[in-house]
């Protein structure tokens, strides 16, 4: 009730887990040892192999579920009264790999603290949207319920960041080809390959985008400078939602596609880039000298490199 819940609703995950491994139907459709939580913006790109054990879950590290921040560890430390909070796993429930048994063990207590950090004010204000995979992380510790922490599981691209796929694309950057696509952030470009950030591209691809009507077929391709990961995704939709509508499956209201204009570049633009500045552009990527790293460049005097 919203007396619990007070609007938060997140609390569906823990609550509906909870209704779940006591129904019937648990029972008779969950044959196997362990089971792959996941979320409805999780693209599967790979079989994940199972490296779950029954004393040792799997999950993703967060750095915004890191025990180690001052302020959000403290406040799990007060719901750790006989734990250090530094062995509170950084993960959330999902995506994760679990033991049945650990599963059933962990979810009355998912459940409970979360809607009891919803009614502290303290954790309330600093764990946000947060809160029930921080209810999760402190019933794990608080159980002793060990997590292996598994990069290469997924990754969460954004037009800003993590946008390479096949190879690392820095230190802080996750494992080579991971097994899951979480499209949580949006992917935007204007026409010429330029990465836009807190804003709406001329190629848009977001999941916010399709609130009320889903995603059309044949979605229009990224633009020719995009990088890998705005590739892959619009390739997996665009294979998905093609073989549902041949079968019929697909929705018959669907929303805008993946490109709202058809240029973004004024004529004023591309007379001032001159005849050189053009081939820069629409010539790329160049190597210079010896170096191996490519530079492309950009309308309005933008230059990428790795």
């Amino acid at each position: 009730g919203h007396n619990v819940t007070r609007g938060f609703p997140v609390i569906n995950r823990p609550w509906s887990m909870l209704l779940f491994i006591d129904m019937k139907e648990f029972r008779e459709r969950i044959i196997e040892r362990y089971v792959y939580i996941a979320e409805t913006d999780h693209l599967l790109r790979h079989d994940i192999p199972n490296r779950a054990t029954p004393q040792l879950a799997v999950g993703y590290f967060f750095p915004y579920m890191s025990p180690k921040d001052p302020k959000s560890g403290g406040i799990a430390q007060k719901w750790l009264p006989d734990t250090k909070v530094a062995d509170m796993p950084p993960v959330g429930p999902s995506p994760i790999l679990i033991h049945v048994d650990l599963l059933r063990a962990v979810t009355p207590l998912w459940y409970e603290l979360s809607w009891k950090l919803k009614r502290d004010p303290e954790a309330n204000a600093a764990y946000g949207w947060m809160l029930e995979m921080w209810g999760y992380s402190i019933a794990a510790a608080r159980l002793k319920i060990k997590h292996f922490v598994w990069q290469r599981i997924q990754i969460e691209p954004s037009a800003a960041w993590h946008q390479t796929l096949s190879e690392r694309d820095g230190d802080w950057a996750p494992a080579v080809d991971p097994f899951i696509y979480h499209y949580t952030f949006g992917v935007e470009y204007l026409l010429d390959g330029s990465p836009v950030v807190g804003g709406k591209g001329t190629w848009s691809l977001d999941k916010r985008n399709y609130f009320g009507a889903a995603p059309p077929p044949d979605l229009k391709a990224p633009p020719e400078c995009a990088q890998e990961a705005g590739r892959v995704w619009w390739g997996m939709f665009n294979e998905a939602i093609g073989n549902l509508t041949k079968e019929g499956q697909w929705y018959s209201r669907t929303g805008q596609s993946t490109r709202s204009r058809t240029s973004d570049e004024s004529t004023e633009l591309e007379a001032a880039m001159g005849a050189l500045g053009k081939e820069l552009v629409d010539g790329g990527q160049w190597l210079i000298g010896n170096e191996k790293a490519p530079l492309q460049f950009f309308r309005r005097g933008k230059l990428w490199t790795k």
